[in-house]
């Protein structure tokens, strides 16, 4: 049997049988989770803080036999949480929601050549959704490599697209230069303006507060922008142009100060 036959009948497997499995349960897991279709079969899940029960969290080995086994866990844990996944054998459908996707996408690569996988990243956490009352409508997914049948991943991205968000393809490379330019410099920004202990204010303007609306949204994320750095190797860049474009503003700071 050729590897395409093998994989889509892999894939059959898993459209109908709907056994799905978590590795994490932190703030985006249980998000993932409560926006999954009411579906008759098993739904697993494994953390080490959710001592398991036999109902709804489960063993690592038992929630490892499912057909389809999202690692949401935290960057620093996934090279040893995929490692073990493997080692449990079976065939499921790994998803990574990894933030950073380059690296991750490689240890897939290097580590799983054989398992069906896909990788996406919701550009979203649960704060921000939060601050809009549960609503996913125009928020973004991207989808960066996988090795699913191309009909089964579309078949994905279409189900994301019914919630209302909006789906983004691209490579794992893309995706990572773009994020240290879109999420690790809200963060940068927001931890300093946090750190700074600025706060809202009885007259903020409209671009303050969306503004405070980041800060408060990264304030709950210090773990976040740690593996971020660590992982997405195009942050230093955008640090070294944030801090070149700072020393700009102060010039013409200055300036404004000799004009007066």
């Amino acid at each position: 049997m050729t590897n395409e036959r093998r994989h889509s009948a892999e894939a059959l497997s898993f459209l109908s049988s709907h056994s799905v499995g978590f590795f994490g349960y932190g703030h985006f897991g249980n998000l993932v989770h409560g926006y999954m279709p009411v579906i008759e079969s098993d739904v697993r899940i494994c953390d080490p803080l959710c001592p398991a029960d036999g109902k709804r969290f489960f063993s690592f080995e038992e929630t490892a036999k499912c057909d389809v086994l999202v690692l949401s866990v935290p960057m620093r844990e996934f090279e040893n949480v995929l490692r073990r996944v493997l080692a449990c054998g079976g065939s499921g459908v790994l998803i990574n929601v990894c933030s950073a996707q380059e690296h991750f996408v490689d240890l897939l690569k290097k580590l799983a050549p054989d398992r069906l996988w896909a990788s996406f990243h919701g550009m979203f956490g649960p704060e921000g959704v939060k601050k809009r009352e549960g609503n996913l409508e125009g928020l973004r997914v991207v989808a960066t490599e996988h090795t699913l049948p191309i009909d089964v991943h579309e078949k994905v991205v279409t189900y994301f697209e019914g919630l209302g968000l909006q789906v983004v393809t691209m490579s794992s490379k893309e995706h990572d230069e773009l994020l240290a330019e879109s999420l690790f410099l809200t963060q940068y920004i927001g931890r300093a303006a946090a750190l700074a202990k600025f706060v809202r204010t009885s007259i903020g303007t409209v671009s303050f507060d969306l503004l405070m609306d980041a800060v408060e949204i990264v304030s709950h994320d210090k773990e976040l922008f740690r593996d971020v750095v660590k992982f997405v190797r195009y942050c230093a860049n955008v640090r070294r142009r944030f801090h070149e474009g700072l020393a700009k503003a102060d010039e013409e700071y200055e300036d404004a100060l000799r004009a007066a």
